[in-house]
């Protein structure tokens, strides 16, 4: 285990440090609410794993399968960290099926059900994904749901591509992707009460990835027009319907070939993460405020006197914990050929604030930069992205 800290003025007298730890082989996908449990999957064989400060990084049991149809999906943890959803296979028949893990239960799988888990609602009562049409003539994925009450519930039209990310405390409000009947592209798409809310449109592969525990603020990627590439976003719920802000992408990344997406965000969205693709090549993760808009998480460390280990390149950061004061991504080293995938964890116990400060005296004024959620409010006169 790699711990590494740099030290922060601290907070209203009270010391602030900041660490950064690696935590072990293949990307993290999740956190727990209070950042005690990160979980992610083997880059290999796809096994899904739970890692906490006391046990370090457990594997769950049994390979997941990297072939067609036996995708490993995305594990996420339940807010205390005892649940953790992923695809599990079966060795004796070569099935695939989305399932919850704990230490008291082990695996428990949904039966005559083929596909993968995405997401996890935060009280894991509501596992989401995708499951394969029956039929698989056309190879169709339906974007799906399963709890206890209703067992599965799919969620996609018919012959048309969907897929389900993630879904709020309760399970009531599930965002992911449509695809686009036309053109094939994807939309990004929350299921709701009051229905199927398509949250814009787009020529491109856009999805909603993360939710907000109470269901109404939504972040993911929606396509910018003026440049030409794919941003990060976020959709509040407003009394009209879902208001959408770009939060944009880094300097340098180039239209076309380049994108950011956001891919998870603190119980109140003043912290976002995510990754952004400068090409085909080369990525970061960044962290997201309001007062500083979009950071390079390279950056962000920097400020809060955090050195990466030698050669060590952060490549996404991928989930943050609720207070917004712990993140996990991963990246590689060059210095190792071929280079695998490691996770880490970043904890900021007093706050990201401080770090953002330190960047700007006039955090609202920063050049090119959305302010995002502080204008959300203010937005009424602005042009709306109205579910059809």
């Amino acid at each position: 285990l790699l711990l590494i800290a740099g030290s922060l003025a601290p907070p209203a007298g009270a010391k602030a440090e900041v660490s950064f730890t690696i935590l072990g082989p293949g990307p993290s996908t999740d956190i727990s609410a209070d950042g005690s449990v990160v979980v992610g999957y083997d880059e290999e064989s796809g096994e899904a794993w739970r890692w906490s400060a006391e046990t370090g990084v457990v594997p769950l049991g049994n390979t997941f399968s990297l072939g067609r149809r036996r995708d490993p999906g995305s594990p996420d943890v339940s807010e205390d960290g005892s649940w953790v959803s992923g695809t599990y296979h079966d060795l004796e028949t070569g099935e695939s099926a989305p399932g919850r893990w704990s230490e008291e239960t082990g695996w428990v799988c949904f039966d005559d059900v083929q596909g993968a888990a995405r997401g996890l609602s935060t009280d894991a009562s509501t596992l989401v994904g995708l499951v394969w049409e029956k039929d698989e003539t056309a190879g169709v994925a339906l974007a799906a749901a399963w709890n206890s009450r209703d067992g599965l519930v799919t969620l996609g039209d018919p012959g048309r591509n969907s897929c389900a990310n993630e879904a709020n405390r309760d399970g009531t409000v599930i965002v992911g992707w449509m695809e686009d009947p036309g053109s094939g592209t994807w939309h990004p798409t929350a299921w709701t009460p009051d229905g199927v809310q398509i949250l814009a449109t787009t020529p491109a592969f856009c999805e909603a990835k993360s939710v907000s525990p109470d269901g109404r603020i939504i972040v993911g990627q929606a396509f910018d027009d003026i440049h030409n590439r794919r941003v990060a976003a976020l959709w509040l719920q407003g009394d009209f319907g879902w208001v959408r802000e770009d939060l944009g992408a880094l300097p340098g990344t180039l239209a076309g070939y380049g994108h950011a997406a956001a891919l998870d965000l603190s119980v109140n969205g003043e912290v976002i993460v995510g990754v952004n693709r400068f090409d085909w090549n080369r990525s970061t993760g960044f962290v997201w405020t309001p007062a500083g808009g979009l950071q390079d998480v390279a950056d962000f460390l920097g400020l809060a006197g955090v050195e990466l280990p030698e050669g060590f390149a952060v490549e996404a950061v991928t989930a943050v914990s609720d207070d917004g004061t712990a993140f996990t991504g991963y990246g590689r080293s060059s210095g190792v050929w071929p280079a695998p995938i490691t996770s880490f964890l970043v904890e900021t116990p007093g706050g990201v604030g401080p770090i953002v400060r330190r960047a700007t005296s006039e955090p609202a004024a920063r050049a090119g930069q959305p302010n995002g959620l502080d204008n959300l409010p203010e937005l009424d006169s602005r042009k709306k992205e109205n579910p059809r």
